[in-house]
């Protein structure tokens, strides 16, 4: 390999290393271990792949492999954005539903293109972090909230997101909601006639 070549190479590294906080080598094959999961999605949930494929690449490739080892199945859910809420009410921006008999285990979110591709991939790492760690067996809502820091010259707005189960403040958002307490499986193929 010429100095040029190591050079080049040495630059890369450094720059995927600040620019996703990731190795090189984590970085090359992230495009592989999104596309598993984008495969074990397809048959069971209604997605845009290219929305999806976004969001996985914005994600750190060790919580994807959580997410590909654990065959967790994530996807977009129409549902989350026509959700019914009060104007004092946070959105549920994500849900995640446990593996339950023959159905794995799904993560749907609501936001999709552009800038979501980010607060999703964000959403799935914190999901990512906590799951082999905790036997999950319960459905998780993932809300934001915003705060405000001031400072003598300006406001900064810091938009926060946790994974949390339906704990007392928001039981009410999912019983004006309640089919998102189940996932948005797609309905099984009908059988073909002989």
């Amino acid at each position: 390999m010429s100095l040029g070549q190591r050079i080049s190479q040495t630059l890369r590294n450094a720059f995927i290393r600040a620019l996703h906080q990731e190795s090189a080598a984590d970085f090359d094959r992230k495009a592989g271990v999104a596309q598993t999961i984008i495969a074990q999605s397809a048959d069971i949930l209604p997605s845009d792949e290219k929305a999806l494929r976004e969001t996985l690449m914005q994600t750190r490739t060790a919580y994807l492999d959580v997410l590909a080892e654990k065959k967790v199945a994530v996807g977009f859910d129409a549902r989350l954005s026509a959700q019914k809420l009060n104007d004092n009410d946070n959105q549920i921006d994500g849900v995640f539903y446990p593996a339950k008999e023959a159905t794995p285990a799904i993560v749907t979110l609501t936001r999709q293109g552009g800038d979501a591709a980010r607060f999703n991939s964000n959403l799935l790492e914190k999901l990512a972090t906590a799951l082999p760690v905790v036997p999950i067996d319960v459905n998780l809502y993932a809300y934001s909230t915003v705060s405000v820091t001031m400072t003598p010259e300006m406001g900064v707005a810091v938009e926060i997101s946790n994974w949390t189960t339906n704990d007392i403040g928001r039981t009410v958002r999912l019983d004006k909601n309640p089919e998102l307490k189940q996932p948005p499986v797609k309905a099984p193929d009908a059988p073909k006639p002989n």
